[in-house]
């Protein structure tokens, strides 16, 4: 896929993959980045998302990763009050925001918002 730039005319290369693989990689990487910074060891994760989450984020991103992190960043901010460190996020705590793929896509401050694709 080419994704013209509106700012300077130029043509970028941009390949999108829409993989349930890709959804948990970034999840993780994320759930990862967050131990590194609250100084958690590496066999203690502050967070964990559990099997039927992953599902769940899954589905209403339509396997989008930016769309997945989003969904799990309303989730955390949601349950975090009122559940203690380390905890798990569920496909309940998932199903309990009420969203779906079309309120993610206008919550989504996506870089390619305004893209032609070509």
């Amino acid at each position: 896929m080419q994704v013209e730039n509106h700012k300077d005319g130029g043509f970028y290369h941009i390949e999108i993959e829409t993989e349930p693989r890709v959804v948990r990689e970034a999840i993780e990487k994320r759930l990862d980045f967050v131990r590194q910074e609250l100084g958690f060891p590496d066999d203690l994760a502050p967070l964990k998302v559990d099997e039927g989450a992953l599902n769940r984020l899954e589905q209403i991103s339509q396997n989008s990763p930016g769309l997945a992190l989003l969904a799990l960043r309303l989730a955390v901010q949601q349950v975090l009050p009122t559940k203690t460190i380390p905890c798990t996020i569920t496909s309940e705590d998932i199903d309990s925001l009420g969203i779906t793929t079309e309120d993610l896509e206008q919550l989504w401050d996506s870089p390619l918002r305004d893209a032609i694709i070509i």
